[in-house]
């Protein structure tokens, strides 16, 4: 897995800026990519004891975000786009919105099925992270309208299964590649 400057810092407990030096002095291994550090999970240099807490916590995430799949996706058997935990909780909250937030969500939507219908798993990841990015610009603006409401259904009901279903999209990125 590849972590970009900020996520290496978190992780290493340094400030992005002492990480980009690092990166830069080569006494941290990275590469550069579309014009960015990229650093790989495996090349932090974490002890032993490190490198299991980050995994527990990790499993531990995953576990959660696998939790909030309903079985059929879970297992790879959903078949309808409604059969989708994510889809379903999306369009309970189009029902309550109007205006920008309710475009954003209605794209992302949108996004989701094109994902959903996709066959060749990088892209079916891509469809899924461009809905992401959707969903959160969607829950942007009704922050920034104030309506917190609806704003934490969505950070509730969608983000996690979708984050969800795009981890298990990811798994299937990996055994194809």
């Amino acid at each position: 897995m590849d972590l970009t400057i900020p996520e290496v810092a978190v992780v290493l407990g340094r400030s992005p800026r002492t990480v980009r030096r690092q990166l830069k002095s080569g006494e941290l291994r990275g590469r550069k990519q579309g014009g960015h550090w990229i650093v790989a999970r495996r090349d932090l240099p974490l002890t032993p004891a490190q490198r299991r807490d980050l995994q527990a916590k990790a499993d531990a995430i995953r576990g959660t975000v696998e939790s909030a799949l309903p079985p059929a996706v879970r297992h790879g058997t959903a078949r309808a786009l409604r059969e989708l935990d994510v889809f379903e909780h999306a369009a309970r909250a189009l029902a309550t919105l109007d205006g920008a937030p309710a475009a954003l969500l209605r794209d992302a939507m949108m996004c989701l099925a094109e994902a959903h219908f996709e066959f060749d798993a990088p892209r079916k990841v891509t469809r899924l992270r461009d809905t992401r990015a959707l969903v959160a610009r969607a829950i942007a603006t009704l922050e920034i309208d104030a309506a917190t409401d609806a704003a934490d259904a969505l950070v509730d009901g969608v983000l996690p299964r979708l984050a969800g279903l795009t981890r298990w999209a990811e798994g299937l990125e990996r055994t194809a590649a």
